[in-house]
């Protein structure tokens, strides 16, 4: 809901500032003609996301700026600003940060709905018409349409695995080719996990055998030779061992030398076996470049990494059994197929015809409620067309659109081409007006209902039917909003267009029951539209020392009393004032 307003040298608006209140109520703009009510509009449709150009800074300025205060869901404030220049460039802030035209239009684009003129009216573009009927639908209607939507995607995914299978075919027997190539170099060298990192292990200690040998004999001749490590170790060891026959003291002297005997007597044994397990001959260095090389050929033509040749035929062993299976395979998917497809023919089936239900209640309701908005006769239909199998989508299988008839006697022709601008918002009004009154009865019998429980009279097969009812309409009431701008801020732009006496009246009630529940602004030149309203703004043209500008100002009780005896009869006398105070009087 809007709280804030300021617009700056728009078209003729000089620097005007409006404060509303961010609750539900009805707004109402009125004055002459030509008095500038356009440039306001204009100003709400720059926030929620339209395009702007030059043509509307005012005359003589740089550029033209709107910023508002806006809430959204009744618990989120923001500040958005929209700024054009007289070059034609665009400028929009969000909160203080630089936005762009469609995070303006996001955000707020979902929350302010402008009704008129034959602009921002989802209710011109058809693709916006199924979803307005599937909103009014119940739930069995939203079930159907979330089965159909499964079996669509099912439907694609299938048909898709197909077509990429059947794209194989093509080039199957060159990816045979060249696995069965693949295979055979390969498998000719037959490589085993880990072989490669043994061998390049192995490889610098065979190259270096000589010297391991060497340095291993004189290792084992230091310990083992005559007069060697061992021997004199052997001396100490008797030596010390007599000496602690006379002195304990020396007992752990002896003891250490002892092991340390062992010790080396271990590591000569350790160094003697090392050497004989590293004795290599010139046949086995070969065989070791030999097979290193045939390796390092696979991994340089498969590679890059040795284990990436190991994965290059694991998939050209795949290739050949997928091929040797391919018909079976193709078998399979088409079968899957049909059997998707005769799950999306059932599914669509099953939608169209609560969707056709649906349609009948909605054009009833619909029709009955134009009757009481100027437009006797009137009626819409909402026509359900059949869609060639291929043309279907996600949304289902006909095209849905809403159809107007001004008279009884004239063919029912799309609303697009045949509504006036006033017309159209009066429809726009009527489906606003099915929704508050789908609320309105939810919100009456959940109030009963819950009375009745609080005096013991609800059984739990009552309470039970509440709760489904409840869900129900909530279920309802949601996908209307949702899919009519779900906007608690409703804009209507000549709704009152070619109306007037008891019509106009029952226009008036209309909207104002529709302010219940939304804050609802509405330009008007009826004064049975005006007079229900909870906040009254007059746009009027003044000229000040030649400069032609825009006012608008918030109407006190005299200054409307004023303005509505303008509206009734377009002077302001004793008589057009009386009238305009009875009329007020009504519905204060």
């Amino acid at each position: 809901m809007i709280e804030f307003l300021h617009v700056k040298d728009l078209a003729l608006i000089k620097d005007a500032i409006l404060e509303l209140k961010p609750e539900p109520g009805l707004i109402v703009f009125t004055g002459e003609t030509g008095a500038g009510k356009t440039a306001l509009l204009s100003a709400l449709k720059l926030l929620i996301g339209e395009r702007g150009d030059s043509t509307m800074v005012r005359s003589g300025c740089q550029d033209a700026q709107v910023e508002a205060i806006a809430w959204i869901d009744d618990s989120c404030e923001h500040i958005v600003s929209r700024k054009l220049s007289a070059d034609g460039r665009s400028r929009c802030k969000l909160d203080g940060q630089l936005a762009s035209v469609g995070e303006l239009a996001s955000l707020l684009g979902s929350s302010i709905d402008l009704y008129g003129q034959h602009e921002h009216q989802s209710l011109l573009k058809a693709a916006s018409h199924r979803k307005v009927l599937d909103s009014f639908g119940d739930t069995d209607l939203k079930d159907s349409l979330a089965y159909y939507k499964d079996s669509y995607i099912a439907f694609q995914n299938a048909k898709q695995a197909l077509e990429v299978l059947k794209s194989e075919a093509d080039d199957l027997q060159d990816k045979r080719e060249r696995a069965e190539f693949l295979i055979h170099e390969i498998g000719a060298v037959s490589p085993q996990e880990g072989e490669y990192e043994n061998l390049e292990k192995q490889l610098p200690l065979m190259q270096n055998g000589a010297t391991i040998a060497d340095c291993a004999q004189r290792a084992l001749n230091s310990l083992n030779a005559e007069d060697g490590a061992r021997d004199k170790l052997a001396e100490a060891v008797q030596a010390t061992a007599q000496l602690a026959a006379i002195d304990a003291t020396v007992l752990p002297i002896a003891q250490q030398l002892t092991d340390i005997e062992a010790l080396v007597q271990e590591i000569a044994i350790s160094i003697r076996d090392y050497a004989k397990d590293k004795e290599f001959n010139a046949e086995d260095l070969q065989e070791t470049f030999e097979r290193l090389h045939a390796l390092d050929g696979l991994r340089k033509r498969f590679g890059p990494g040795i284990n990436d040749v190991f994965t290059r035929f694991q998939d050209a062993q795949q290739v050949l059994e997928r091929s040797d299976n391919y018909e079976q395979i193709l078998e399979s998917h088409s079968q899957l197929v049909i059997a998707a497809k005769n799950d999306l023919c059932q599914a669509a089936s099953e939608l169209s015809k609560i969707r056709k239900l649906t349609a009948k209640r909605l054009s009833a309701e619909l029709s009955e409620a134009l009757q009481e908005l100027a437009m006797a006769g009137a009626s819409i239909k909402i026509s359900l067309s059949e869609l060639e199998f291929e043309d279907w989508s996600a949304n289902g299988s006909e095209s849905i659109e809403f159809l107007y008839s001004p008279a009884a006697n004239i063919e029912a022709r799309a609303l697009s081409k045949i509504a006036s601008g006033g017309e159209l918002s009066r429809v726009m009004l009527a489906l606003k007006s099915l929704s508050h009154d789908k609320q309105a009865t939810h919100d009456e019998q959940l109030a009963h209902d819950e009375q009745l429980a609080h005096d013991g009279k609800a059984t739990h097969d009552k309470q039970a039917t509440h709760d489904e009812q409840l869900a129900h309409d909530e279920q309802a009431t949601c996908g209307v909003q949702s899919q009519l701008g779900d906007s608690m801020t409703l804009v209507f732009d000549e709704i009152d267009a070619g109306i007037g006496g008891a019509t106009a009246v029952a226009v008036a009630n209309r909207l104002a029951q529709l302010a219940k529940s939304h804050q609802v602004l509405v330009v008007t030149h009826l004064p049975q539209i005006a007079i229900r309203s909870s906040d009254h703004w007059l746009v009027s043209k003044n000229i000040v020392n030649g400069e032609t500008f825009t006012q608008i100002s918030r109407l006190g009780e005299d200054e409307r009393i004023d303005e509505i005896a303008r509206m009734l009869s377009g002077n302001v006398d004793k008589l057009s004032r009386e009238h305009a105070c009875k009329l007020l009087s009504e519905f204060k």
